[in-house]
């Protein structure tokens, strides 16, 4: 009898000795199916040296920021859980930060366009109040009398260009304010300070030629 108690107490001890393990090993177990443990970077998963990191960022200077942000995503969904798709994350990142102080300026810009505008409109009205039928009197006016249309921009004072107007062949645009004129082709850019009250068109000594500006008359 003495005998099987011991048989039986040294089985005990061994199920208790083994206890401890056991629950270490399911722990670490549990450890390395966590689903929020970071990926890990596979020793095989290919990707970028720290020089063609630099190249590649390089090339993408002359891009405008929406496009470098469209090559950076690409670049870390091609090396993902990488080294490389790392750093250009913090590149993207960065290029927010830049691209939301340039639409703040972007937003100043716009805001003193619109009150020298305001300015100019009021100015303006004020000063042909006394005509009589000032209303339909155009300040300045631009006439295509070429065979084809033209592009061309127009600015106020203290105003950014506008963006590329087309005017077309027999077409004719009307101002109400003093405006700059910008003109840029192949043969080189031209710009002109267009007078109030007169009128200017674009016209060719001969077909397919390149229209040009030229002050007419009085705007009627």
């Amino acid at each position: 009898m003495a005998q099987i108690n011991s048989i039986f107490a040294l089985a005990f001890l061994g199920c208790v000795a083994a206890l401890p393990l056991g629950t270490q090993s399911n722990v670490a177990h549990a450890q390395d199916n966590d689903a929020f443990a970071p990926p890990a970077e596979a020793a095989n998963t290919p990707q970028l040296t720290e020089e063609e990191i630099r190249r590649e960022l390089d090339k993408w200077n002359d891009l405008e920021i929406t496009q470098r942000k469209d090559k950076a995503r690409q670049l870390i969904a091609k090396y993902p859980n990488t080294r490389t798709a790392r750093l250009v994350q913090r590149y993207l990142e960065e290029l927010e930060l830049y691209d939301e102080a340039a639409q703040a300026q972007r937003d100043i810009a716009a805001a003193r366009a619109a009150r020298v505008r305001e300015y100019w409109r009021q100015r303006v009205a004020a000063e042909l109040s006394t005509v009589p039928n000032y209303q339909t009197l155009p300040l300045v006016r631009l006439t295509n009398k070429a065979d084809q249309a033209v592009l061309f921009q127009l600015r106020g004072y203290g105003m950014g260009w506008t963006r590329p107007r087309l005017l077309l062949a027999g077409a004719s645009e009307t101002v109400n304010y003093p405006v700059e004129y910008r003109r840029i082709t192949t043969a080189g850019t031209t710009t002109y300070l267009l007078q109030p009250g007169n009128e200017f068109v674009f016209r060719q000594s001969k077909p397919d030629e390149m229209p040009r500006l030229y002050e007419a008359a009085a705007a009627q």
